[in-house]
């Protein structure tokens, strides 16, 4: 009797350890995984292909400048809204527009209601002004990235000079770090999910073909 318990808390136990050795086993894949997913993930992410940087790049390069530049939050808001519209919208879309963002154009409401009794043409004016002279700003920090970029490096180079870090640069390297940070993140969770469940089957059939058959 006291043999069959001992057998019975023999087996628990060797059940037991086989399943923290899977677990460990797994975790220990899927940290490898994380860790060497994300590095390639970041190192062969490219932001730059075919003699130009990518549109997912100059959208958070944009994106990266209004948010340095302007320190209001609704006023980055406007900012983005606005180019993200269609090009040449509807007189009620402006108008709708102006309504909602009238911060960036006055700081008075019953001005901007009174600006948009005005003639159409001169409405559609005021936000086309305002717009290309947004983009144009933007164009031009588009324009320094050029100068900075190593192709062969595949990255960014931080002058020697650090005075000449403008906020093109700036925000250049912050919107580099962002994009190849998220897909090394995401190669990284895909590498590591894998690696862990693989790691975790194949011990298990490893101790299942080594296991000893039971005495009948």
């Amino acid at each position: 009797m006291v043999e069959s318990v001992n057998n019975i808390n023999t087996n628990t136990q060797n059940v037991q350890q086989k399943k923290d050795n899977a677990a460990r086993n797994a975790t220990l894949a899927g940290s490898v995984g994380l860790i060497g997913g994300g590095t390639t993930g970041y190192l062969t992410k490219q932001i730059y292909k075919d003699d130009k940087f990518t549109d997912q790049f100059i959208k958070q390069f944009r994106n990266d400048c209004i948010d340095m530049t302007n320190s209001d939050k609704d006023t980055k808001k406007a900012i983005k809204s606005m180019l993200k519209m269609e090009d040449n919208p509807s007189i009620d879309a402006i108008k709708k527009y102006m309504r909602k963002y009238k911060n960036l154009f006055t700081d008075n409401a019953k001005d901007m209601e009174d600006f948009l009794k005005n003639a159409d043409n001169k409405i559609a004016e005021l936000f086309t002004s305002t717009k290309n002279s947004i983009t144009g700003a933007l164009q031009k920090g588009e324009e320094q990235l050029p100068k900075y970029y190593d192709k062969a490096k595949k990255h960014f180079n931080i002058p020697l000079d650090n005075s000449e870090c403008d906020d093109a640069l700036l925000a250049a390297l912050k919107s580099e770090q962002k994009i190849k940070g998220k897909a090394g993140l995401i190669y990284g969770l895909a590498s590591g999910v894998i690696l862990a469940a693989g790691s975790y089957i194949l011990t298990k059939l490893l101790e299942n073909k080594e296991a000893p058959k039971e005495n009948k």
